[in-house]
């Protein structure tokens, strides 16, 4: 399918050029649109890449939002505990051996 698209294509700019000025003309016409074409759709792939890739970091940066909550609701638990108590003077949980 695609080996005879080439050659009809292959095929009609042959004839172009054996034409006279006016195929040679539409000719370059129809390369310019193809250009033309071909840049407007690397453009619009690009687009979408850099949407991809600003959802990419959106998802990280939301899942990297609930790690951070989960750490701040871990550290008020911590500030809000009751500190340990300790009996005694200067006693500590480790022990010191002088």
């Amino acid at each position: 399918m695609m080996a005879g698209f080439l050659a009809r294509s292959g095929e009609f700019a042959t004839r172009l050029l054996s034409g006279g000025t006016l195929e040679i003309v539409l000719l370059i016409v129809l390369i310019v649109v193809a250009l033309i074409l071909f840049l407007v759709a690397l453009w619009i792939l690009w687009k979408l890449l850099i949407l991809l890739g600003k959802g990419l970091l959106w998802g990280f940066r939301t899942g990297g939002d609930a790690t951070q909550k989960q750490r701040m609701a871990r550290r008020e638990a911590r500030l809000t505990a009751p500190p340990p108590v300790a009996t005694g003077w200067g006693s500590s949980p480790r022990i010191r051996l002088r």
